[in-house]
């Protein structure tokens, strides 16, 4: 796994390019940035935006199909009340090995029980996160 850089930011798939992140070496994931000065991660608002508008994977970077199999987080609410360090894209649909990823190097993620995720399509995961973060809105 190479380590990160600017040179390599866009790289998609698996490994992820790593950095020392809160005092270890991480994976980045595809739509973050290491912030060498917090040691946290900074967001990529152009593969942010990828994310949702070309059906991604924001770990890894690469297209979710539809009828595949995926994983999301289902605790909205640190998202949509602006939990700092939280990003919309925690509660999208990640691959399963990189959710697996994910919750060993997320300090969000890692402490979470199993319970908070959901295992679908998806197709259908992406539709119930469209309905719950409307039903919030509302």
């Amino acid at each position: 796994m190479p380590e990160w850089s600017e040179d390599n930011k866009s790289q998609t798939g698996l490994p992820r390019p790593h950095a020392i992140v809160m005092d270890r070496k991480c994976p980045i994931p595809w739509q973050s940035a290491p912030n060498y000065k917090s040691g946290k991660l900074l967001l990529i608002q152009e593969h942010e935006d990828r994310v949702y508008s070309e059906n991604l994977c924001a770990f890894c970077g690469l297209e979710i199909k539809a009828e595949e199999e995926s994983i999301r987080w289902t605790n909205e609410e640190g998202v949509l009340t602006g939990l700092k360090d939280r990003v919309p894209s925690d509660n999208h649909p990640f691959h399963l090995e990189c959710m697996r990823q994910g919750r060993i190097f997320c300090p969000f993620m890692k402490n979470v029980l199993y319970s908070e995720f959901q295992i679908s399509t998806y197709g259908i995961l992406v539709d119930t996160i469209h309905t719950k973060i409307k039903g919030m809105n509302q």
